[in-house]
């Protein structure tokens, strides 16, 4: 090992002592060797204990140890760690990483000649689901999860019954199906309770906190978040700290606390940068965008959102549209309608915003106030229209969406379109009302009654 690092063929981390090579040719030269002396089991047993060391530490680990498992005849050790694997990829933005990982270890699977009813097929499905679904492709999520759930009823895989009611209740959450999203979740938390899976019920709650969130519930999801992070903490897992840091700045961006939402952010973004994990840098830059807008900070805001975007779509995000959105609201409010409506109009023809009604809302909220400004009342009355159906629908509540409205109704009111006017502060009225803010509520109640 030393004369490996020494002539610079190999990179060996003494603190882990870990082996890289620099050059595949020299691995796999070592590899053949190994094979003409009988030794090749021996060999991948060797590196997977070199490895073991630094599990946990390292990432990348996870996929080197499964394949070097696989290969020394450890099947099943081998099959969980690549599927830790796929989603140390997913996490750090790797997405075609990922699925190639899960296809590998499917490839794996079908050479075992592993039986229908064995749960290693049914949690490999799963975390394709999860991948499907931040992937944006939603229309392959249900069908593979409803697979995935009456196999596992069929086989009794409770562990996997549990992961596809976490991946079930993200997409309701995602397809606006808010209720019934913290619903699914309770049960998954209680699933894992007694299955005693610590992490996936951190996980459960996370999920339900950002659904309680966007239903307005805010101390019931600081209440989810704060035990998530206790379970986090116990689990040394950096990740879902930032997770819970991030949330937690949402909620306190939501109820106008801008100092505490931006060092909660901040602690997110660095927590997201030392785990590499790139969708969790673009949300937080995001954020931070949120945070200045609401400062009135508004070329910062534009910076951060335009920095958000390329992050996100760098890595294929199914969350890019939302600093998109942003950018939009920014644009409205620096009285740039034009570039708006250029920018927002394109996304609804997309099939992710229109499969996802928090997005679409806001989309046409943003698009409100841009057409009050260039009089285009037949637009108008189509986004008021499918803003207000998404949003009684869905029971969504956000800040954002009332400043939006009430914007979009003083823009009618300079157009002289007073009735106009009135329905986007209903919609106002209806956000600030569901968030329970009475001042917010009043306050656009005395604005109604300077229009009579």
């Amino acid at each position: 090992m030393q004369r490996l690092s020494a002539e610079n063929l190999a990179d060996h981390d003494t603190g882990l002592d870990t082996l890289v090579f620099r050059r595949t040719l020299l691995r796999d030269a070592l590899l053949e060797r190994a094979r003409a002396a009988g030794r090749l089991r021996q060999h991948h047993q060797a590196a997977v204990a070199m490895l073991e060391q630094a599990s946990g530490i390292q990432h990348g680990i996870a996929e080197r140890m499964g394949r070097h498992l696989l290969m020394s005849g450890h099947a099943v050790p081998a099959l969980g760690k690549l599927l830790e694997g796929a989603r140390e990829r997913y996490l750090r933005g790797e997405k075609t990483a990922a699925r190639r990982l899960l296809e590998y270890r499917e490839r794996a699977l079908r050479r075992l000649d592993l039986p229908e009813r064995d749960a290693l097929w049914g949690l490999g499905w799963v975390e394709r689901a999860n991948l499907d679904l931040e992937s944006g492709r939603l229309r392959e999520v249900e069908p593979l999860l409803e697979k995935t759930d009456i196999l596992a009823q069929k086989y009794g895989w409770a562990h996997v019954s549990t992961r596809v009611r976490l991946v079930q209740g993200r997409f309701l959450h995602r397809t606006g199906q808010l209720a019934r999203s913290v619903e699914v979740l309770k049960a998954a938390v209680a699933d894992a309770i007694e299955q005693e899976e610590s992490t996936i019920e951190a996980r459960s709650r996370v999920q339900m906190a950002i659904a309680q969130t966007r239903l307005g519930q805010y101390e019931a999801a600081t209440t989810q978040l704060n035990m998530a992070r206790d379970q986090f903490v116990a689990v040394r897992d950096p990740h879902g700290l930032a997770d819970c840091d991030w949330q937690r700045g949402r909620i306190a961006l939501s109820e106008e606390r801008l100092d505490e939402a931006q060092q909660l952010i901040i602690a997110a973004l660095d927590r997201y940068s030392e785990v590499e994990a790139r969708g969790g840098i673009a949300e937080c830059t995001n954020g931070l965008g949120d945070v200045a807008r609401r400062s009135n900070r508004l070329e910062h805001a534009e910076a951060h959102y335009r920095d958000a975007m390329k992050l996100l779509d760098a890595v294929g995000h199914s969350a890019a549209t939302i600093p998109r959105l942003n950018l939009g609201v920014v644009l409205v409010g620096r009285d740039k309608s034009v570039a708006a409506r250029r920018l927002i109009e394109p996304l609804l023809r997309n099939q992710d915003i229109r499969d996802r009604p928090a997005l679409a809302a806001a989309a046409h909220l943003v698009l409100l106030a841009a057409v009050a400004k260039a009089g285009d009342w037949a637009a108008w009355d189509h986004h008021v229209g499918r803003a207000g159906a998404l949003l009684a629908a869905t029971g969504i509540v956000d800040r954002d969406n009332a400043f939006l409205a009430k914007m979009a109704a003083e823009n009618a009111v300079q157009g002289g379109e007073v009735d106009r006017a009135r329905s986007a502060f209903g919609l106002a009225w209806q956000q600030l009302d569901g968030l329970g803010d009475l001042q917010g509520v009043a306050e656009v109640e005395d604005r109604v009654r300077t229009l009579a």
